[in-house]
């Protein structure tokens, strides 16, 4: 499987540098990725050039995953794999290849139409391939598929989301066959399908609620009396649907953002906007259309203290909780965005005081001669910082006393240790604590 470096996608982000909280909003146009720094309100259109059709992004153990699926005409369907530590580093340096220089890219099976990616451990994510109806699991630490499901994939995978610690949920949609009628359960554990829960034709997406409870979005079939959209809301222990909201033939769900314990924001096709109330804790839905207003096109994302970013005339405006607009850039039309915090610091500038173990990502990497690797401990401790080959060999004690709290770095040199180019893992331990990374060494 070939490796390469690459970029990251659309991302919508609140977090924090060298100890500084920062809103971000990352967003993809066409197939470039733009940034807009909240808090310094500065625009960055394109930050990398992408791949065919990045088209959705996930978070999950530090890591920010895009999803490229290639489209119809080409068979490119990949996976990225960002740590989000990367964002700290462009910040500091405004120098678009510290992101190369930690991004791994998968390529997944031609011509599958990767759709989503959901986390199923701490090591490993599945990937729905819609086109080939097949799963994918990738171990994100070494970037190699471990596994390839097809067994019980009956439709088209596309929409996903964790259940609990044991299962996720799937949307199997229909391209055309007649048969993306569930909610495929996924065990995260055995990677299988489990059971399948039986929903409407054409589920594209699923969601979980603040309340646990699964929303799944239905298309219904592409012509006839059933053509028109649904959204189904799914008991999380009992998988039983506890409640449908049907809704009329060219209104079709493709979007749904939670605003708060009552109230869900959507889009759909040929809607701009649709308000959907009463779908949580209790069993009575409620609609209302709106096809105008200052949400009258895409909800990009929600994002920190109930902001919500908007896309519509040529831009991204950004509102807070009573829709006061805060701040507005132009763009082109954003294809994905999602929300997060990130609590790590810059492996540039790292933190003056430690309090917590923490461990960075080495810079520069990949390497050649020599990298950097920046840890806290935030007392005085015994440490062991070691290196291990991709067979899970040791190949070096970098550090192995005992240190005083703060924050301290290694200086890795090739010139101290018979090296091959690859791929290795440091793991730093203390006490109780352990947390290993990936580095790449190119000769």
């Amino acid at each position: 499987m070939k490796k390469q470096l690459i970029v990251l996608m659309l991302f919508l982000a609140t977090t924090t540098f060298s100890q500084t909280n920062r809103e971000v909003l990352f967003y993809l146009t066409s197939d470039k990725l733009g940034m807009y720094d909240l808090t310094e309100n500065q625009n960055y259109p394109q930050i990398q050039t992408l791949g065919t059709l990045a088209n959705y992004l996930y978070i999950w153990e530090n890591n920010l995953f895009v999803v490229t699926s290639g489209g119809f005409s080409s068979p490119q369907t990949t996976l990225e794999i960002i740590p989000l530590t990367a964002f700290n580093d462009f910040i500091s340096t405004q120098d678009t290849s510290v992101i190369d220089n930690q991004n791994t890219i998968v390529e997944l099976e031609n011509s599958g139409n990767a759709y989503t990616v959901v986390g199923l451990t701490d090591s490993t994510v599945v990937v729905t391939l819609a086109a080939t109806s097949k799963l994918q699991v990738v171990n994100f630490l070494t970037g190699e598929i471990t596994n390839t499901i097809s067994e019980n994939v009956v439709g088209n995978p596309q929409g996903s989301s964790e259940i609990n610690d044991n299962y996720v949920a799937i949307a199997m949609a229909d391209w055309y066959a007649g048969v993306g009628n569930s909610v495929a359960v996924f065990n995260r554990t055995t990677e299988q399908i489990e059971f399948s829960i039986p929903v409407r034709l054409n589920t594209t997406d699923v969601m979980k609620l603040s309340d646990g409870n699964l929303l799944a979005t239905s298309w219904g079939s592409w012509s006839g009396d059933e053509n028109y959209g649904s959204v189904m809301k799914i008991n999380p222990t009992s998988y039983e649907i506890t409640d449908t909201l049907d809704f009329d033939v060219n209104l079709k769900v493709t979007k749904l953002i939670q605003i708060n314990d009552s109230l869900i924001y959507g889009t759909g096709w040929d809607v701009n906007f649709m308000i959907l109330s009463g779908l949580i804790n209790n069993n009575t839905f409620e609609f209302e259309y709106q096809s105008e207003g200052i949400f009258s096109n895409d909800i990009v994302a929600k994002m920190k203290d109930g902001k919500l970013a908007a896309q519509f005339n040529g831009g991204i405006h950004i509102y807070d909780e009573n829709q006061n607009e805060l701040t507005m850039f132009e763009s082109d039309y954003v294809n994905f965005a999602t929300s997060t915090e990130l609590s790590q610091s810059s492996a540039i500038h790292n933190e003056t005081q430690a309090t917590n173990f923490r461990l960075f990502q080495n810079y520069p990497n990949p390497f050649n001669p020599s990298t950097q690797i920046n840890f806290n401990i935030p007392q005085d401790s015994h440490v062991k910082l070691e290196l291990f080959n991709t067979l899970g060999e040791k190949v070096a004690t970098l550090i192995d006393k005992e240190m005083s709290a703060g924050s301290h770095n290694y200086q890795l040199s090739i010139s101290n240790y018979q090296l091959p180019s690859g791929i290795y893992f440091y793991k730093l331990q203390s006490g109780s604590f352990s947390e290993t990374k990936k580095m790449i060494l190119m000769k």
